[in-house]
């Protein structure tokens, strides 16, 4: 990249991490570090830095004698922090302040309030659309928390101001906030039960494997009329065997 354009990008950084951190939503740490990613969504807000990366920022660091910023593996900082003014106890503060939650922590927080993990604060700001903004840097979605100031001061909650409208709180107890109400839960479609047809009987089997018919067994074969006499008896065949015998004068 041409290092006129990287001054450029150095220049603003500095700005950002060195003056008005607050301006953009970022809250430098006691040594004046923030997240690089917290830098990056905050950066690719503006259109006209969308374009920076985590590259640049490298580059920036390597190619230029006098760079405006120094990192770390995860976060970034100003070199120049003389201007970053720390942040006070907060006078004449609106009645009411906004901030955002993911949407999976709603319920968690409606019901046990909102304490943040480790010693992160959470940011607190007079303009409710900057609250939302910052707030879809953690995901889509998130949850608005309006808060009273007052309901605050009675439970102890100290706020502090950091200037461009944004205040921090340790952490913000229950019945010191409204939330949106939360989703109901989905009831499970119950499928009807499909009820099993019944195989109809199979018939016993029967002896020789096939069913015997009705004619046969009234009329069985080499059975003649009702007195059931034999038509191949031995009369016919003693019969047969004369005449053969006086046919050929056999005998």
């Amino acid at each position: 990249m041409v290092v006129q354009q990287l001054k450029v990008v150095s220049k603003f950084l500095h700005h950002v991490l060195g003056v008005r951190p607050w301006a953009f939503g970022l809250l430098p740490d006691a040594d004046g570090y923030v997240r690089i990613r917290d830098l990056l969504n905050a950066l690719h807000e503006e259109r006209k830095w969308r374009h920076v990366r985590v590259g640049m920022l490298k580059e920036v660091c390597i190619t230029l004698p006098n760079a405006s910023i120094e990192m770390t593996e995860t976060c970034i900082r100003a070199t120049d922090r003389n201007r970053l003014a720390s942040g006070k106890t907060a006078e004449n503060v609106p009645k009411l302040l906004y901030t955002c939650v993911r949407a999976r922590a709603h319920f968690h927080v409606v019901n046990k309030g909102h304490y943040p993990a480790g010693d992160r604060p959470v940011l607190l700001f007079a303009d409710l659309d900057k609250a939302v903004r910052v707030g879809e840097r953690k995901g889509q979605k998130p949850v608005l928390l309006t808060v009273q100031m007052a309901a605050a001061a009675e439970a102890g909650v100290a706020i502090t101001a950091f200037g461009d409208g944004m205040f921090t709180a340790p952490f913000l107890p229950q019945g010191t906030f409204t939330a949106p109400p939360l989703p109901k839960a989905r009831a499970h479609k119950q499928r009807p039960e499909k009820t099993k047809k019944t195989p109809p009987l199979a018939s016993p089997p029967m002896a020789g494997g096939y069913l015997p018919d009705p004619d046969r067994l009234r009329h069985p074969p080499g059975r003649t009329g009702k007195k059931g006499k034999d038509k191949g008896g031995w009369k016919q065949e003693r019969k047969r065997v004369r005449r053969e015998k006086e046919m050929y004068g056999t005998g």
